[in-house]
């Protein structure tokens, strides 16, 4: 079995694919129906819809890819909780926009 930091890359890798293949379906399969996201600026985007409408929402205003950096991850209950800052890339630059986002929940 892959160690718990392996296992990270691997659903941060999917995440960021999902995410170039403007998917916020798949990207939105990775949240535990609990998750929250924080977008700095923003309120707190609670549920799986929502999240959901969050990710449509930025595919739809050209981000197209991102830069995902683990800051914390949490065990439990047999949950990860994951904390990450997410730089995203729209289409028209290929450097990072200015806003990073948290996100927990995974599994």
């Amino acid at each position: 079995m892959a160690s718990v930091a392996e296992q990270i890359r691997n659903k941060n890798a999917e995440f960021l694919e999902a995410l170039r293949n403007h998917d916020a379906a798949a990207m939105m399969a990775m949240y535990l129906h609990e998750a929250r996201l924080l977008a700095p600026g923003s309120e707190m985007v609670e549920g799986p819809s929502k999240i959901q409408a969050f990710w449509q929402n930025a595919i739809q205003s050209g981000i197209t890819d991102a830069k995902l950096e683990t800051i914390d991850v949490d065990l439990l209950g047999g949950y990860t909780a994951l904390f990450a800052v997410l730089s995203l890339l729209a289409l028209s630059m290929r450097k990072p926009v200015p806003r990073h986002l948290a996100a927990g929940g995974g599994h």
